[in-house]
């Protein structure tokens, strides 16, 4: 039973990137969490004696007591070089959605990477086959990207890919129903609230390079206090978003289909 004042669902922690002291201040800022900090959060939910799940479980809804998922975005090399690494010290797995275009590129997971940490039971989901806000995409491209990246990724791994996380955060109903029609089980957002349990559209809170380890703790335990002021701001700047998605995306740094074609 949830605590009173507690938020229910469960807490889907999106990151991006995990970067260490010699890492540049291009890749440490905003999205990219410090080393010793991710070894610090990995900790507290072995404290608090949580239970790391997959998006698939939660979806299926037959979950443990105190669940939490990891997702990574983008496929970065620090996935493998990193957050591999201290994932395993802690005996806990994590979502990986890359893009598949991007896999063996300079800065980003090689195949035999995630081939490796596919074997040691993490887990690949589809950001796509190429990193573009899939809103921007007609009906045949945006097919398209989902079909390819999810036939590359279980050909190529011997695994099934059933999990999506739209690049950017942009999604919507076309997104979600090209994403069934495609084989998908569950769709990853980054609406912040917790996600819940036996929905295919899951919810997911950002980690940055600023959050604190009470912010954090506070994200595990469902406090609506982190969740309402994140959702506020995320609200705040939807329309503006959209905007200049259909206007101006290059100043939002998003690649449309314009851009891949």
């Amino acid at each position: 039973m949830p605590l009173v004042g507690q938020l229910t669902g469960v807490p889907v922690l999106g990151y991006h990137r995990i970067v260490d002291a010699s890492s540049s201040p291009d890749e440490a800022r905003r999205w990219g969490v410090h080393e010793s900090a991710f070894r610090e959060q990995l900790e507290l939910v072995r404290h608090l004696a949580m239970t790391v799940v997959a998006p698939e479980e939660i979806a299926a809804g037959q979950l443990p007591a105190r669940p939490v998922a990891f997702t990574f975005d983008d496929g970065y090399s620090s996935d493998y070089q990193i957050a591999f690494r201290l994932l395993s010290e802690f005996a806990v797995s994590a979502t990986f959605f890359v893009n598949t275009s991007s896999l063996d590129a300079d800065g980003f997971l090689t195949w035999q990477m995630t081939a490796e940490m596919s074997r040691a039971g993490m887990r690949f989901g589809s950001h796509a086959h190429n990193h573009v806000a899939l809103t921007t995409l007609n009906p045949e491209r945006l097919r398209e990207e989902l079909r390819i990246s999810r036939e590359m990724l279980e050909q190529r791994l011997s695994t099934r890919a059933e999990a999506l996380a739209a690049p950017y955060g942009f999604c919507n109903q076309h997104v979600l129903d090209a994403a069934w029609e495609s084989g998908y089980r569950v769709v990853c957002t980054s609406k912040p609230w917790p996600a819940q349990r036996g929905q295919r559209v899951l919810s997911r809170a950002a980690v940055l390079e600023h959050t604190s380890l009470d912010e954090f703790r506070k994200l595990l335990n469902n406090d609506p206090s982190v969740y309402l002021r994140r959702w506020s701001r995320d609200r705040a700047l939807a329309i503006p978003k959209f905007v200049f998605l259909r206007l101006r995306p290059e100043l939002l740094g998003v690649r449309t289909g314009e851009d891949t074609l």
